[in-house]
C-alpha cells in the first residue's frame, strides 16, 4: 500500500479561524478505513457472511436428517463450478492492479483496470449459469435441491451487481479526478483522487 500522504488525507489538519474550523481545503477522499465506501463495503460482507454462515448450518442439518446425501440423480458436475474458482483467483490480479493505479491517482490505469474487472465479472455471470445447469436437480425436489439452489443463488445475487458497480466505476472516476484538479489547482493541495476507486 502505498504511503504517500494523499492516502492518508484525514492526516491533513484542519485550519482554526477562530471558534471555527475551516474544512474547504481538506480532501474530499479517503483510501481505507478513512472512506465511508470502505465501511459500507465491510458492513454488507458482514451481511452476507453471515446469511452464508445460515445457509451453510442448514445444509448440514439437512444432511444430517437426509437417508441419502445428494439427494439428488448424481452429484453436481464440478466442471463449471471449477472454473468459476479459478476466474475468481485470476480477477484479484486486475483488482490488485487498479487498486495500487488508485492510490497513485493515476486515471489512465484505473479505468484500464476496472475494464478489465468488468470483463471478469461478466465471464464469472456467464460460467455460474452454465453452472446452474449442472446441478442435476431441480430446487423444488427436495431439501438438498432448496438448500442447494439457495445458497448458489445467494452467492449469485450478492456478486452480480458487482459487475454494475464496476463497469461504472471509470466514468466516477473521471468525475473525481477532474474535481480533484480543480481542488489542487486552486488551493495549491495535495491532488485529491476519486472516492469510488
Amino acid at each position: 500500500m502505498s504511503t504517500r500522504r494523499e492516502a492518508t488525507p484525514a492526516s491533513i489538519p484542519a485550519i482554526r479561524r477562530g471558534n471555527a474550523l475551516d474544512v474547504g481545503h481538506l480532501p474530499t477522499y479517503g483510501f481505507g478505513t478513512r472512506s465511508l465506501m470502505w465501511w459500507g463495503t465491510a458492513g454488507m460482507i458482514a451481511i452476507e457472511g453471515t446469511s452464508f454462515a445460515f445457509m451453510i448450518v442448514i445444509y448440514f442439518y439437512l444432511r444430517t436428517l437426509a437417508q441419502t446425501w445428494p439427494a439428488a440423480k448424481a452429484a453436481p458436475d464440478l466442471l463449471w463450478g471449477t472454473i468459476n474458482l479459478v476466474l475468481i483467483l485470476l480477477s484479484a490480479i486486475p483488482f490488485i492492479y487498479s487498486d495500487r493505479a488508485a492510490m497513485n491517482l493515476d486515471l489512465r490505469q484505473v479505468r484500464i483496470g476496472m475494464v478489465v474487472c468488468s470483463v471478469f465479472s461478466l465471464a464469472l455471470c456467464g460460467v455460474r449459469w452454465m453452472e446452474f445447469t449442472a446441478f442435476n436437480v431441480r430446487w423444488d425436489e427436495s431439501a438438498y435441491g432448496s438448500v442447494l439452489w439457495m445458497l448458489m443463488g445467494l452467492h449469485t445475487l450478492t456478486s452480480s451487481p458487482m459487475s454494475a458497480t464496476r463497469s461504472c466505476s471509470p466514468r466516477s472516476c473521471s468525475r473525481g479526478r477532474s474535481r480533484a484538479s480543480t481542488s489542487s489547482t486552486s488551493r495549491r493541495t495535495p491532488a485529491t483522487g476519486p472516492s469510488s476507486c
